[in-house]
């Protein structure tokens, strides 16, 4: 047995685990690449103390660091190297460098809102809308009727309109109050052209689609 473990054939080592060319073939093997690394060890230039020294520095107060901008995301390829795969290269790919900018952001306060508009009617205008109303639409106490285009002088009259007519695609009338009146019937008008309702003075116009009828209970 001793003897197949020292024989120089290619069967004797393939068949023999013990076989001493076969152990020395390993340990060959073994000392080629612990000579690559102790090579590639040497060729660093990077002090691994004080790099050790800074990332324990950085640790005890990661809390407090700031970045004011987006760290963009590193992959392996941002760096144009023949094999990206192989670590051994990784002391010649250089770091990735980017500018962080700082950001300096202003607290809002109540003085950087926006003016509101007031867009609720004052009383006069309402009065006057409600007047121009009766005298447009209604037909008598109860009854009214849009059937041909209007120049009306108050947005309160035209806004009420139209929310007058949009009650006829609705079968609860509730909440339809022209003026505070509760609305008892809406009605289209079919096979009616479209009609135009405009404010003097403006070049804005409301369509709408046909004639209708109401009544107030």
């Amino acid at each position: 047995r001793l003897a197949l473990s020292m024989s120089p054939t290619s069967s004797a080592i393939d068949s023999s685990l013990d076989s001493i060319y076969l152990v020395f073939n390993t340990l060959l093997g073994i000392v080629h690449l612990l000579s690559q690394e102790l090579e590639h060890a040497k060729r660093q230039a990077i002090d691994i103390k004080a790099l050790s020294r800074q990332l324990d520095t950085l640790l005890s107060h990661y809390q407090q660091l700031e970045i004011p901008a987006r760290v963009p995301r590193h992959l392996p390829v941002d760096r144009e190297v023949e094999d990206a795969s192989d670590l051994l290269d990784a002391s010649t790919m250089g770091p990735v460098r980017y500018l962080a900018n700082a950001a300096v952001k202003k607290p809002a306060s109540e003085a950087d809102n926006p003016t509101v508009t007031d867009d609720a009617p004052s009383e006069q205008a309402q009065l006057a809308g409600l007047r121009e109303f009766r005298q447009q639409l209604m037909i008598d106490d109860n009854h009214g009727r849009v059937d041909h285009d209007l120049t009306l002088k108050t947005v309160s009259a035209r806004d009420e309109i139209v929310k007058l007519f949009a009650a006829t695609y609705h079968d609860d009338l509730t909440g339809f109050a022209p003026f505070g009146r509760d609305a008892q019937t809406v009605q289209s008008i079919t096979n009616t052209p479209p009609l135009q309702l405009r404010v003097a003075g403006e070049d804005y116009a409301v369509m709408l689609p046909c004639d209708f009828s109401f009544s107030f209970a």
